[in-house]
């Protein structure tokens, strides 16, 4: 049935990011790992940040902060020196000592959307000597989702917890926008929660599915 193939179209592309979001955490744990880290060579990080851009374009940026919370290093030269150590990512990858991931914000560098992602660099003593973070350009979803080959019959679009629209890819030749996702809390729920499901409005089958970090 369409509606049953349009929830696993949905359920997959939920998977796919979550699956994104994983593997930033498994590249910044590896990384966390490596010595030049934990002494704070900066020029050192600062080549191997070099480095890593080619190797993983889909992040915009990576650096490395101290406890305190300031940028000493990063791929992208205007963003050392700034203070991170009020943001609620870097905070919780220190007191919980794994991987964190940002709200939704504005790229300083591309102004669209985008998430940071924070890693604590765990010295010999088992407490954190630093954060290593890498930015994730949701400009990036795009090519994540057309593994999906949604072709013409399928609208793929991404909302943040608030509602607020994320990513949009839709079929050739449509030049519909949403901003908002006006329709996901109106949909039919038992329990008025994001639990995967479909339904029909506005001559659409709609179906909705939620990623880990409540998209």
């Amino acid at each position: 049935m369409v509606s049953e193939s349009t929830l696993e179209i949905a359920e997959e592309a939920s998977h796919q990011i979550d699956g994104f979001i994983e593997q930033t955490g498994k590249v910044l744990l590896t990384l966390s790992r490596d010595q030049e880290f934990h002494d704070f060579a900066v020029d050192d990080v600062n080549a191997r940040f070099k480095d890593l851009k080619q190797v993983y374009p889909e992040y915009e940026n990576f650096s490395l902060a101290d406890t305190g919370g300031q940028i000493v290093a990063s791929s992208e030269p205007a963003s050392v020196g700034l203070y991170i150590g009020d943001r609620a990512y870097f905070q919780e990858a220190l007191s919980e000592k794994r991987l964190s991931v940002s709200e939704v914000i504005i790229s300083r560098r591309t102004g669209q959307p985008a998430v940071e992602a924070a890693y604590p660099v765990i010295g010999q003593e088992g407490r954190p000597v630093g954060v290593l973070g890498a930015t994730i350009g949701l400009s990036n979803l795009p090519a994540l989702l057309s593994r999906l080959q949604l072709g013409q019959e399928y609208r793929a679009t991404v909302f943040d917890r608030e509602g607020q629209l994320v990513f949009e890819e839709k079929p050739p030749g449509d030049t519909g926008f949403s901003t908002q996702c006006t329709s996901c809390h109106a949909a039919p729920s038992p329990h008025g929660e994001l639990a995967p499901r479909v339904w029909v409005g506005d001559g659409w089958f709609h179906a909705l599915s939620e990623t880990n970090k409540g998209w």
